[in-house]
């Protein structure tokens, strides 16, 4: 296992869009440019553009057969979650304890301002991909396999999202839910069941609950970067 420090960048003159790690050194992307930064004992990685000061906590983040994952320099993986290869992670997520986001033979795409829950997990078939829009809430214990959900969807606590299934936007699929393989939950609507299936439309109280909790953990994201130290 690889474990890196997650790094925390200061802006200086550059504007940095996101970082890849591998166990030698830290890639920094910048408007579709990349620089090398080797690390040094002293857990810090200077530029004349930018400085990245080690925090001291660990990120599992894993190289696999070449293909290494991007993570937007704003968002938090947790030291306890695992990602895997082939994945891309946008600004302002939250990757919570024991999820997993596994791209070993497919693809992982997941937007902005996601959260993905703790002991969730993300992966997709073979040269195929799971793709996650901006504003999404993934519920903790959820199992997304090689489908689409698309921008401000809810994924409830425990739901199975199966493959080539698709969760249209503003979409809920309540706690517990199954959406079968190749089956289609439209724009705006709630679904539940095993299999799930369409109850009604989504109210706009809900969607402004919703918009709410997806805000609090974007917030959490910054947080945590700073706030969660091991006792």
């Amino acid at each position: 296992m690889h474990c890196y420090y997650h790094a925390v960048a200061i802006l200086e003159k550059s504007s940095t869009k996101s970082i890849s790690i591998d166990s030698r050194r830290l890639v920094c992307t910048n408007l579709g440019r990349s620089a090398a930064f080797s690390l040094n004992p002293r857990r810090e990685i200077t530029s004349l553009t930018t400085r990245f000061v080690m925090v001291g906590k660990y990120l599992t983040v894993y190289e696999f057969e070449q293909k290494k994952p991007i993570i937007g320099i704003s968002s938090f993986v947790h030291d306890k979650a695992s990602v895997i290869g082939d994945v891309k992670i946008g600004e302002g997520c939250f990757i919570g304890a024991g999820a997993v986001v596994r791209g070993d033979y497919g693809i992982i795409e997941i937007g902005d301002r996601t959260s993905i829950q703790e002991n969730s997990v993300i992966h997709a078939r073979p040269d195929d991909k799971c793709v996650i829009g901006k504003d999404v809430q993934i519920g903790h214990g959820a199992i997304l396999h090689n489908c689409s959900v698309k921008d401000f969807a809810v994924i409830g606590l425990g739901s199975r999202i199966c493959d080539f299934a698709t969760v249209g936007a503003w979409a809920i699929v309540g706690e517990g839910s199954v959406v079968s393989a190749k089956s289609n939950i439209p724009d705006c609507k709630v679904a539940v069941g095993v299999p799930a299936k369409v109850l009604r439309d989504v109210r706009q109280d809900e969607k402004d609950l919703w918009s709410s909790y997806k805000k609090k953990y974007t917030e959490l994201a910054k947080r945590y970067k700073t706030g969660l130290k091991a006792l």
